[in-house]
């Protein structure tokens, strides 16, 4: 984490030789972490090494179902929603492995052991130029639980209430000006599924945590979160391939280290700049 301090004078004080100076008062502003660099993206861009997505993730107490919100902080766009899963999480594990995060999040206490252990196999993150170690963020429970709540067996009609009430406030706290129409419609859209208004929850949440929810959020563009193989059912000239199926194919890592050399995605990538290796990933998976 990268820390940004500011200065503001805090009035005058004695100085050497019976002087005034300024006393300066130094105070943290905001804090980066690997999945929310915003003003570096285009220099860490041009190198290579633009911020690769925030990963959210929420479970239901009850049942294999997950709550996901996917935040690319270097082009403000957020994806969430929430999916029914296999015991294994297969599906889970395609998401991560094509979002390709830099930074998972999840809430103390709400994650099964397996689920935890999962997110832990998923350690590198890697562009043309590197791999490196992906972050995993663990907030301490919020005193009002609501994460808690909306994950838990508790009876459908409290959850989706309580569901629609936190996300119009969430509506409310950052869209609540001209112009915000599409967010605020995208919340409502989810607004009665308690493990998708989860996931946005943790993700804001954390960004307030770290100062810059107020900056990131208001310029976000919303949209549904990509599933994997979704609406391939009905067609007959498509194949899904799971998140297993692309790691022995060798499509995105050459080797189970994380290293894109001798992957498709190394041979095929002549991009000059994040966005366009991001598109590219998008197009082999």
């Amino acid at each position: 984490r990268v820390g940004e301090v500011g200065c503001a004078s805090a009035g005058a004080g004695a100085g050497p030789g019976g002087g005034r100076d300024k006393i300066m008062r130094r105070e943290l502003v905001e804090v980066l972490t690997p999945g929310t660099v915003t003003r570096e993206g285009a220099a860490m861009a041009a190198a290579g090494n633009a911020s690769a997505p925030l990963v959210c993730v929420t479970e239901s107490e009850g049942t294999d179902a997950f709550g996901v919100c996917i935040l690319d902080a270097l082009t403000a766009r957020l994806s969430y929603g929430q999916f029914q899963d296999d015991r294994g999480g297969s599906l889970l594990r395609s998401i991560i492995s094509a979002a390709n995060p830099s930074e998972f999040v999840f809430e103390q206490g709400t994650l099964k052991q397996r689920t935890v252990k999962a997110l832990k196999q998923h350690r590198t993150v890697f562009t043309a130029q590197e791999s490196r170690k992906v972050g995993i963020s663990v907030l301490p429970r919020d005193p009002k639980r609501y994460v808690q709540s909306l994950c838990a067996a508790a009876p459908r009609q409290e959850q989706v209430a309580l569901s629609c009430r936190v996300a119009r406030q969430i509506a409310s706290n950052y869209y609540a000006f001209r112009g915000a129409e599409a967010p605020c419609r995208a919340i409502a859209k989810h607004s009665e599924s308690p493990l998708a208004t989860s996931a946005l929850l943790l993700c804001v949440r954390y960004l307030e945590d770290l100062g810059i929810a107020r900056q990131l959020l208001p310029s976000c563009l919303f949209s549904e979160l990509p599933l994997p193989g979704q609406g391939f059912a009905a067609r007959k000239d498509a194949m899904f391939l799971d998140e297993r199926a692309i790691s022995h194919l060798q499509l995105l890592r050459g080797s189970p280290d994380g290293d894109v050399t001798g992957s498709l995605f190394h041979f095929l990538d002549k991009t000059a700049s994040a966005t366009g290796q991001r598109l590219l990933r998008d197009w082999i998976t």
